[in-house]
């Protein structure tokens, strides 16, 4: 399987993509990485992560809003992979889950 990764670092953040896919057409999974060395800003998280989630969804723009409230309402209840938030929209799979310091978001099925 093929990856793409993506950075952008600032003095305290660091934003990290990495997209995985069989084909050039096709998307398997993307992982999205907010990095901070103190708590990162949480809209601004929000804000990025509900973007980067709405890019492989399908079904207008009421899936892109619920799927942005679900991340708004759980970034605060993560912790660590063994206690992720999982969740479906438009039969995608999102794994939220990290600390205070580090988010990450799975979009798709990591295992294929």
């Amino acid at each position: 399987m093929d990856a793409i990764t993506c950075e952008y670092s600032t003095l305290v953040e660091k934003y990290h993509v990495e997209i995985y896919s069989k084909a050039a057409d096709s998307v398997v999974t993307l992982i999205y990485i907010v990095i901070s060395q103190d708590a990162p800003d949480k809209q601004k998280s929000i804000d990025i992560l509900g973007y980067i989630g709405s890019l492989p969804l399908s079904g207008g723009a009421a899936k892109v809003s619920e799927m942005r409230n679900w991340i708004a309402g759980n970034i605060n209840s993560t912790t660590t992979k063994l206690n992720q938030v999982p969740n479906k929209f438009g039969g995608i799979t999102y794994t939220l889950y990290g600390t205070p310091n580090i988010w990450f978001l799975e979009i798709g099925d990591p295992t294929i």
